[in-house]
């Protein structure tokens, strides 16, 4: 007699776990690969901000024009407000750190000495919810300037600050996922401060 080949029914069940044990772990591992790659680009996008924030930082910090109406430049703890020139004249901008939001204003562009005036003014009533202002980044825990008159050593602007600065250094302190802290050196124009 002939015994027909074939499989029984155990070892279909058995082929059957062991496929089923495969396609999760498979699953496991797209899925661990999909969150991976959203996580990089969450810190690639992240990473792009905080660069493009930097730039807009240093392109201020470079145009600030001196003038006999304001301060051209005041940097405090929390706090940046500044004279930049603009093709139509200078704007007041105000970098501002609230509730781990650095936030960024600028009024518009004047060449009348009232008018920049009063935007000074009202860049010292900004509470941080004028639709103006813009969100550059969130999750910024701290934020300190130091300013350098061109010798080796750099001092808190906000207690040293008399004339204007050869150089401004910006330390930003991250918090969450993206905790650590930041450096920017930004070297000024060499304008002399108009006397009064």
């Amino acid at each position: 007699m002939r015994r027909q080949h074939g499989f029984t029914l155990v070892e279909v069940m058995v082929a059957m776990f062991i496929m089923a044990v495969m396609a999760v772990m498979a699953w496991q591992g797209v899925d661990a690969i999909a969150r991976s790659r959203t996580v990089a680009k969450a810190s690639v996008d992240r990473t792009l901000r905080v660069g493009t924030v930097l730039a807009q930082w240093q392109a201020d910090l470079r145009a600030v024009q001196p003038n006999q109406v304001v301060d051209p430049l005041n940097l405090t703890n929390q706090l940046a407000r500044l004279i930049r020139s603009t093709d139509d004249g200078v704007q007041v901008v105000v970098w501002s750190l609230r509730g781990g939001r650095l936030l960024r204003w600028a009024s518009p562009s004047t060449r009348l000495a009232g008018e920049l005036q009063e935007y000074w003014l009202r860049s010292q009533q900004l509470l941080g919810t004028e639709s103006a202002q813009l969100l550059m980044l969130d999750g910024v825990s701290g934020w300190q300037t130091y300013c350098s008159d061109g010798s080796p050593s750099l001092n808190n602007c906000e207690s040293t600050q008399e004339a204007m600065p050869v150089a401004v250094r910006l330390v930003l302190q991250f918090d969450g996922e993206t905790a650590g802290t930041l450096t920017r050196d930004t070297a000024l124009p060499a304008v002399p401060r108009p006397q009064s």
